[in-house]
């Protein structure tokens, strides 16, 4: 059995967010099968260094990514998120 991911668990939050922008930490959790409180540290991570906003839509939390950040690897600075997401999400090429 595989016992690391080709994602950090920061990159996997990332992806998720990107396509579901209502999901809760708990659903997150459950999708990439890490408990709460990670889901909670990555999230504070990501909100802390602006890579992620939040704001409260009626009882729920709705996330939006900065598209413009770039990614924290100085090697690769000139990667932005949205570079990445697209990557992560574009049609296999036949």
């Amino acid at each position: 059995m595989q016992e690391w991911n080709f994602l950090t668990t920061h990159g996997q939050v990332l992806s998720i967010i990107a396509t579901q922008p209502f999901i809760n930490t708990s659903e997150i959790a459950s999708a990439i099968g890490v408990n709460k409180s990670r889901v909670r540290k990555v999230m504070s991570d990501l909100i802390t260094d602006e890579f992620v906003s939040r704001s409260r839509d009626g009882r729920k939390f709705r996330y939006q990514i900065n598209h413009n950040m770039s990614l924290s690897d100085e090697k690769r600075s000139e990667l932005e998120i949205l570079n990445y997401l697209e990557l992560l999400f574009s049609r296999r090429r036949k």
